[in-house]
């Protein structure tokens, strides 16, 4: 941001607050298995459809690890239902829906 000081202009920075979070190996290693599979996501709302405006892009790691984990953490297993949908067209493969419960 450009503001003039003494007839010059100045560039002013704004300080930010930023947070930094630590996980603990075991966490950084499974973060960075799931970063191997998983990618970031670009979400558009449904009312703006086709249209580059109001897009976000969504870390899913980040998503997964932050928001949905903790809510399984007094769970002690049965995190996920898997159901059969049949088998794929082209090579016969079993297709599957996983669920996280």
């Amino acid at each position: 941001m450009k503001e003039v000081k003494d007839g010059k202009k100045v560039t002013v920075y704004d300080e930010v607050e930023k947070e930094i979070k630590k996980d603990m190996p075991s966490r950084l290693h499974a973060r960075r298995q799931m970063l191997k599979v998983l990618y970031d996501v670009t979400v558009v709302p449904t009312e703006l459809a086709g249209k580059k405006r109001n897009t976000k892009s969504v870390d899913l790691p980040a998503k997964l690890f932050d928001e949905i984990a903790p809510k399984y953490t007094n769970r002690n297993g049965g995190y996920t239902r898997i159901v059969k949908i049949g088998q794929r067209k082209g090579d016969g493969a079993m297709e599957v829906l996983i669920e996280l419960v």
